[in-house]
């Protein structure tokens, strides 16, 4: 499994978790986020989404990703790609892929 975190512009958010939710992406955390990147400019306020997917369906969700976030313009964001060893679901102690 990997998290995939994308930091992109508020005004992406939408339909980025649209496309993410109608492609069975699901499951995912949104936050809001302040910072700049390497051009050491202005601090821009942006969102986090968070959602963890299995190995063979990340590449999908990168390709929606893309499609969506970008503008061609500094500010666009990042995308991080995060290995995750186990996760665990608090309520019935499921473990693996089955517990996200």
């Amino acid at each position: 499994m990997k998290k995939l975190e994308v930091i992109t512009r508020p005004e992406k958010l939408e339909a980025l978790a649209d496309a993410l939710e109608m492609s069975r992406y699901s499951g995912m955390n949104i936050t809001n986020v302040k910072g700049y990147g390497s051009q050491k400019g202005m601090e821009e306020k942006k969102v986090k989404i968070e959602i963890v997917i299995q190995d063979d369906k990340i590449e999908k969700a990168l390709e929606i990703v893309l499609l969506i976030a970008k503008t061609g313009n500094y500010g666009d964001g990042k995308i991080f790609l995060i290995n995750i060893e186990d996760a665990i679901r608090i309520r019935t102690k499921e473990r693996g892929e089955i517990a996200v």
